[in-house]
């Protein structure tokens, strides 16, 4: 267990060393911002529609750029991804200690490289620039486009780029859920390879709960250990954990509240409870679980 305890935490830190430098740089953002901002021509406090004030927004969204192309930035992303690596190696050690016969392949090599670039991606460029700096100057124009107040477009900014009590920013809210689930999955998926290879049948599903969290995951994580003969009635929330709790099910998806739409037998171990799951559902040898709850599927 003491391997499988490394991989839990290999994932824990990567995010949390991740996801922990990204307020700062939204913060950093929203300075950038209203430095900006400043140049636009106003009158009282009505942005101008004038063509000056347009032709701003390409500084704007360089500027926006920038921020993600710092050697600090640069570097966070290449600490996260090598996470990637470490988790094959964990991995690797971790079923060679179930069967000594388990080698690794050249489909599970590639698999990490392609999780590898996938992260990368939605972490810089193209992936920051749509689902992040285009957004904020696209708020921009269109208040230009208006007319807007200048206060009430920096307050929306403010509201939508930087974290307070009652929400997250939104590249902190982007970055834990891809970082979240780039990871988990990635490692999920390397794990579901192994497992139909070795011929394991048995899964823990680990992992801290929050008062977030979702009640499929508090079912699950007090059920603890699942044979896969039961996936097909744990995604659909049949299973007497969950029904303890009443937790509830979606009428659009008939799946357990949060669980990511198509989830089903073949594809729960990678998709868990959801986008941003932290659980895990880690494959076990049969002598793991306890004896009484192993006799009921021997």
């Amino acid at each position: 267990m003491q391997t499988l305890n490394k991989i839990v935490d290999t994932i824990d830190l990567a995010l949390d060393r991740f996801n922990g430098r990204v307020p700062d740089i939204q913060n950093k953002m929203f300075r950038e911002i209203t430095v900006l901002l400043k140049e636009l021509d106003t009158k009282s406090d009505k942005i101008v529609q004038s063509v000056e004030n347009v032709r701003r927004l390409s500084k704007i969204q360089k500027a926006l750029n920038n921020i993600f192309e710092t050697p600090e930035y640069l570097n966070s992303v290449k600490e996260f991804a090598s996470a990637f690596g470490e988790l094959q190696t964990l991995n690797n050690q971790y079923f060679n200690e179930i069967d000594s016969k388990f080698k690794s392949s050249e489909f599970l090599a590639e698999l990490k490289n392609q999780s590898v670039i996938d992260a990368v991606e939605s972490l810089t460029g193209s992936g920051v620039n749509a689902n992040i700096t285009s957004g904020i100057k696209e708020k921009i124009f269109d208040a230009i486009k208006s007319g807007s107040s200048y206060n009430n477009l920096l307050d929306s900014i403010r509201s939508e780029v930087v974290s307070n009590k009652e929400s997250l920013g939104k590249l902190e809210r982007y970055t834990r859920q891809i970082t979240t689930d780039s990871l988990n999955q990635f490692n999920a998926a390397y794990q579901e390879n192994v497992t139909a290879d070795l011929g394991l049948d048995w899964f823990m599903y680990n992992g801290s709960l929050m008062d977030t969290s979702r009640d499929f995951c508090k079912a699950c994580v007090k059920k603890k250990y699942i044979h896969r003969s039961e996936f097909t009635k744990i995604v659909k929330g049949d299973f007497k954990e969950f029904k303890d709790i009443d937790g509830k099910i979606s009428q659009r998806t008939k799946l357990p509240y949060g669980m990511i739409d198509g989830t089903d037998s073949t594809n729960f171990m990678v998709r868990r409870g959801g986008y941003s799951c932290n659980h895990k559902l880690i494959p076990v040898a049969k002598e793991v679980v306890p004896k009484e709850i192993r006799q009921a599927y021997e």
